[in-house]
């Protein structure tokens, strides 16, 4: 059996148990559900389940989501039908003052489109998400200057090699089977992986050293912009189990079909991941 063969049928294995797993889960959670619930009792409403939630653009320049705010009603009323458009910049200046390999101050920034389409809200079919990111890197930064281990800039390291240049680094259909169950497949933005409230991000947000946005090493096995795909179980409202499939040798400036999968030798070509996450709630008192 080569290589290949052999990870196929692991592939095919684990996404076997794992809908197996998710079957049982389900029968489980529809007993738990009539159990508790009495014969004719109407059901309390649900908040909106989506990935996409609506942002408020309404409030004031100090309080709403974007800068340019809600364009007359036009950003609010294309969000409740399915459609949200996102135009991000980010314009950085850093100087390595004193020490490093160079003292030397430079200017870099990243501009984004950001396309996001609700498939229930759009009148067409429920449960369907698509995320379309095109972004173009300019500048260059002090990463290479500083002499530091790891690099002060997060966002020029994730959209490498692209430079000045607009490129499709994302392009992601998730469709939601159940909704406790959903698969994604297309050019994934992995930067989500290993997320915690405090310390995770694209270098945009919060922090902007790569030390503190994403874990280092799994940027040597999981590109920023890969082809894959994955799938997402949400045993309780607490809880998020995924495992993926991505191609190691993905990148920004190439769609990435030539490289799939190909060199499926020693963990090269091809990399399996499972994460497994719990939120803790504190309780109110």
């Amino acid at each position: 059996m080569t290589m290949v063969e052999h990870r196929m049928k692991l592939i095919l294995g684990l996404i076997t148990a794992l809908l197996v797993s998710f079957a049982r889960m389900e029968q489980t959670l529809a007993q738990q559900s009539a159990a508790a619930a009495p014969n004719g009792e109407p059901k309390k409403p649900q908040a909106e389940a989506t990935l996409f939630p609506v942002p408020d653009f309404t409030a004031d320049i100090w309080q709403r989501a974007k800068l340019t705010g809600d364009w007359f009603g036009l950003r609010t009323k294309m969000a409740n039908n399915g459609v949200q458009l996102d135009l991000d910049n980010v314009h950085t200046f850093q100087d390595v003052a004193s020490g490093g390999l160079d003292t030397t101050a430079r200017y870099l920034g990243n501009a984004e489109v950001v396309l996001k389409l609700d498939s229930h809200k759009m009148g067409l079919w429920p449960g369907g998400f698509l995320l379309v990111r095109g972004e173009a890197p300019f500048g260059t930064g002090v990463n290479a200057a500083t002499g530091a281990l790891l690099p002060v800039n997060t966002r020029p390291i994730l959209s490498s090699p692209a430079r000045d240049e607009m490129v499709l680094s994302h392009v992601v259909l998730t469709q939601f089977l159940h909704e406790k169950f959903a698969i994604a497949l297309g050019k994934l933005d992995t930067s989500g992986g290993d997320a915690n409230e405090f310390a995770h991000g694209r270098g945009d947000e919060k922090f902007m050293n790569l030390a503190f946005s994403l874990n280092p090493v799994v940027l040597r096995t999981v590109p920023y912009s890969a082809l894959g795909m994955g799938m997402v179980f949400l045993p309780t409202k607490d809880a998020i189990v995924t495992f993926s499939a991505i191609d190691t040798e993905g990148i920004t400036t190439r769609t990435g079909f030539d490289t799939l999968f190909k060199r499926y030798d020693f963990g090269v070509g091809g990399s399996l991941d499972g994460q497994a996450f719990r939120t803790h709630r504190s309780p109110v008192n």
